[in-house]
């Protein structure tokens, strides 16, 4: 489970990982070149200057030295893990000049960034000094007006709680979710908070699909009493977020018009099983899944299997072209409005579809079973539900 949840918030730590790329390639190369022996250096008569000596100098000239330390390399001989230590401390020790320097906004915050990953860097290497200091840091980032401070104070405090979220008894997830809550409305609450909530309800969708959807609610209820137009607009979307996160186990909506302009009766698919397919002719895994979609439903169709295709096409004609050349005998339904086609399809909106292929499936009881039934998934899935498929007589074997 550990290892899942690394993989989870993979994309979350290299959030915080994403300095400014040459300093981010300091802190991340620093492993890979104590591993590598040093050549020997050129002979100088010039005097020896210690490459770790932080300069007394301008915010430019200390960003620079930053630079410089990712070239730095340990001399043969010399205890790989010191001379880590050694160059983490003198990044945490630049920071801190940075940040003496009443630097401007874009300096500020990677003054704060480098700071915090030193700490927890040297934290993690048993230093109680900076492992006493980083949650005061940790803190005092949260507390920013400046919107990448504060994303990057949260985000520490974030990932380190998620991280450990299956050790986290039942009261202690009521009170992170809680907590985080209320903080981000005392900090008065802007889209940045939004931003890293629903990051987080994503991170946790997967674990603990509960929590999720506290946190995405806790949210949505945020944005609707802010007086910031951009969190208020953004509530509809968010909204279908959640109703999708909810839909493993319960009852899925389907409404629209078909491309034969018929409206869609959903309630005529009860007692089947059916695929809910979004999708798109410009979308190159959506085509590459359809081959699959056909053997699926030749096989199963006449056990009770039904696909309903929802296409975020702009126009009808490309829409039914496709569905032409590639013979595809399923209903799909398609927009007649221009502003409701592509990602504004009604039923898009109302999932908070934001990534195609989505294939939902639903049992004949009307339930989902599953959020993404596509290749074996759904093969797996359509044994399970309606048994072995249908063998038929290939032509050869009828004559």
């Amino acid at each position: 489970m550990r290892s899942d949840c690394a993989r989870l918030f993979q994309c979350f730590c290299l959030a915080i990982a994403n300095i400014v790329l040459c300093v981010a390639c300091t802190q991340q190369s620093i492993a890979q070149e104590a591993a590598t022996k040093v050549e020997d250096a050129a002979t100088t008569d010039e005097p020896t200057i210690d490459p770790f000596t932080v300069p007394d100098g301008s915010a430019d000239a200390i960003i620079e030295f930053m630079q410089g330390l990712s070239k730095l390399k340990p001399e043969e001989g010399q205890d790989r893990n010191a001379f880590i230590k050694k160059l983490t401390e003198t990044m945490r020790d630049s920071a801190d000049a940075l940040l003496k320097k009443k630097p401007d906004e874009q300096e500020l915050t990677l003054g704060n960034r480098v700071l915090l990953i030193s700490l927890e860097r040297l934290a993690e290497m048993g230093d109680q000094q900076a492992a006493k200091r980083l949650p005061k840091e940790v803190a005092r980032a949260k507390a920013s007006k400046v919107d990448g401070i504060a994303s990057l104070g949260w985000q520490f405090q974030l990932v380190g709680q998620l991280e450990s979220w299956e050790d986290l008894n039942e009261k202690s997830k009521q009170d992170f979710v809680k907590k985080t809550l209320k903080q981000m409305q005392e900090d008065g609450f802007r889209p940045v908070h939004a931003q890293l909530l629903q990051m987080t309800s994503e991170a946790l969708q997967d674990i603990d699909p509960k929590y999720a959807g506290a946190v995405l609610r806790g949210s949505i209820d945020l944005m609707k009493r802010s007086d910031n137009p951009q969190l208020r607009n953004s509530v509809g979307r968010l909204e279908g977020t959640l109703r999708r996160m909810e839909l493993p186990g319960n009852q899925m909506e389907v409404f629209g018009t078909l491309l034969s302009d018929e409206k869609v009766d959903w309630k005529s698919y009860r007692g089947k099983v059916v695929l809910v397919d979004y999708w798109a002719t410009w979308c190159g895994p959506c085509r590459d899944e359809v081959p699959n979609l056909l053997k699926m439903y030749d096989a199963y169709h006449e056990k009770g299997f039904e696909v309903l295709g929802i296409s975020l096409d702009e126009t009808a004609e490309d829409a039914q072209s496709y569905i032409d050349d590639m013979d595809i005998p399923w209903a799909t339904i398609f927009s007649k409005k221009e502003a409701d086609r592509g990602w504004n399809n009604p039923m898009a909106r109302h999932y908070g579809i934001s990534g195609i292929p989505t294939a939902i499936l639903v049992d004949r009881d009307g339930k989902v079973v599953h959020m993404n039934a596509r290749g074996r998934n759904l093969r797996a899935k359509l044994q399970e539900l309606l048994g072995d498929p249908i063998e038929k007589a290939k032509p050869e074997d009828k004559d």
